[in-house]
Parts: C-alpha cells; structure tokens; sequence
C-alpha cells in the first residue's frame, strides 16, 4: 500500500515533463543568409560543426568584401599607382585572416578585374588627346597656307620727282607750264608745278608730262595729285560762264578731270583716279582745260603726284 503510493506520486511529478517534450523532427542545419555554403567541410564533421564552419566562411568573406570595397572608394580619387599599391596591401592583409579558399580566390580575381578596367579607362582617354591634337595641327596648317597665298598690292610711287624737288629735273616735259620754287606756294616741301594763263584761252595746250614704262594691262593703278588755283599772279579772272579742269591722259585717252576749285584759294585738295593702262608703255600728261572761246587768267599749282599698283584689275564683261 505503501509502495504504491509513492510509485503513484512519481508518475504524478514525471508527466508533465514528459508532455513538455516537442515532437521529433530531422534537425535542419543553421545557415545565415547570403552567406557561401562550404560543402566539402561540412560533410565530414556533425551538425554543430557544420554550423560552426559556415559561421566562420561567412563573417571571413565579410571582412574581406569591405575592405576591398572601402580599397576602391579611396582608389577614385588617388593616382593609378597609389591605387594599386594600397589594393595590393589590402589583399596581402586579407588573406592573413581569411581561413576560406574559396573566398581567397575570389578577391583575386575581382582585384585583376578592377585593374584592367582602370587600365582600359586610362588608354582611352590618352588616345583621345592624341587626337585632339592632330586635328588642331592640321587646323592651324590650313590657316597658314590661306595667308601666304594673300597678294599685296606694290605701294611703291611709279612717277619719278614727283614732288619736283630734285633740280635739275629730269623726268618730267612742261609745255605752258614749270617748276617753280616757293615754300608759300608749294604743298611740300619747296618746289611745285604751275599752269599759267594770263589773258588768253586755256584749251589744253598747257601741259606736264612724263613717260612710263613696264606697266601691266592687266593691274589697277591708282593716279593721285593734289592742287589748287592761286590768288594772286595773275589774280583768277573768269566770268560766269567760265570753268576750268584739270585733266590726266594716257597717251592720246582721257582717263578723268576734275573740276578747278576757284573759290578755295590757296588750299591745296586731293585728286584721284583709279585705272588699267591701256599700253604697258605711255605717257601720263596732266592738262588745263577751260571752257573754249573765254579768255582768262589763272595760275594753278600741282604738286605730290603719285601712282601706285593697288591690285589686279576687274575683268569685264
């Protein structure tokens, strides 16, 4: 009676320990996330152990993943070779502490990988200076050529004693006219030309001439003088209906005239004309001319005539 009272008590105290217990399933083994599963390890040792080497894989191939990560974010902005140097530390220090292959061999490869795009990257932007400046060569050698084959025009003064101050001369004819010496009445510095009429008409008679030679048919010359009509000796008497021109030939071809300014005495103005010789030999005649059947006095003076090449003449139609 005794003894089954206490065989009564202990099962009364061991059935809710054994109800505790949970139902039997296959033991699954522990594995964390994203990590590398290393087969040939866990195969050989118990399920603890299995564990316990994946832990390990894992938290190894984390430690080398952010410091290759941190090793690239500091390569972007330091030269090429401090980039390398500072990869290749890292990787000496990774493998000191990783216990994974796997994992070793991976990071090598990445690594090989990071530097030949690096290398890549540097070879293209070098080609492309080359280029550049292959093409600012050739820009520059192109403008070079345009402005040598520029033409200037010849600006050397084509009539001789032009301002008629070496005495003697020797280049210029007169007929009603001559050099005359005044430093009141010349432009520059002492000599000048002057057609004199007193009295009588002026009907082109009174000239001043002088050949030229080796001209070309085909180029524009630019004939520019300059002159005024005198106040006094003889003081200038036209009527009304009187004008007089100043006239340039080529041979016997009028090339222009121009009017005589009687109303600004002694003020010397320019004159000019632009034109292609009609023969590469001529003699350039300037003239006074008055309106015909008037008589008249006037002293005109000339002085500083000039002719210069000013280019290649127009063709026309």
């Amino acid at each position: 009676m005794r003894w089954i009272s206490i065989a009564t008590v202990l099962s009364a105290a061991l059935l809710p320990a054994a109800s505790a217990r949970p139902r039997c399933h296959p033991a699954k083994p522990t594995t964390t996330s994203g990590a590398p599963t290393t087969t040939a390890i866990g195969s050989s040792i118990g399920t603890l152990s299995t564990d316990t080497a994946t832990t390990l894989e894992t938290f190894a191939t984390y430690e080398t993943t952010s410091a290759f990560e941190t090793t690239v974010t500091e390569s972007e902005s330091a030269t090429t070779t401090d980039a390398t140097s500072a990869f290749e530390t890292t990787i000496t220090d990774s493998t000191t502490s990783t216990s994974g292959i796997t994992t070793e061999l991976e990071t090598s490869i990445t690594a090989s990988e990071t530097a030949t795009a690096t290398t890549d990257a540097t070879t293209t932007n070098f080609e492309a200076t080359i280029a550049e400046s292959a093409t600012t060569a050739e820009t520059t050698d192109a403008e070079v050529t345009t402005t040598a084959t520029t033409e200037a025009a010849e600006t050397t003064n084509l009539i001789e004693n032009g301002n008629f101050e070496e005495i003697p001369n020797m280049d210029w004819s007169f007929r009603g006219s001559e050099i005359k010496t005044s430093s009141q009445r010349a432009r520059s510095p002492n000599n000048y030309a002057e057609f004199k009429v007193e009295g009588t008409e002026a009907v082109g008679s009174n000239q001043l001439n002088q050949t030229l030679h080796g001209l070309s048919t085909d180029r524009l010359y630019r004939l520019s003088f300059f002159s005024t009509a005198f106040s006094s000796a003889p003081f200038p008497t036209l009527d009304g209906q009187t004008a007089c021109d100043m006239e340039a030939y080529q041979g016997g071809s009028k090339i222009y005239n121009w009017a005589v300014d009687i109303v600004n005495l002694n003020l010397y103005m320019p004159y000019d004309i632009d034109f292609t010789p009609d023969n590469e030999d001529f003699e350039l005649s300037l003239r006074l001319r008055c309106t015909s059947g008037h008589t008249l006095s006037i002293a005109v003076g000339v002085d500083d005539v000039s002719m210069i090449d000013v280019g290649a003449a127009t063709p026309t139609a």
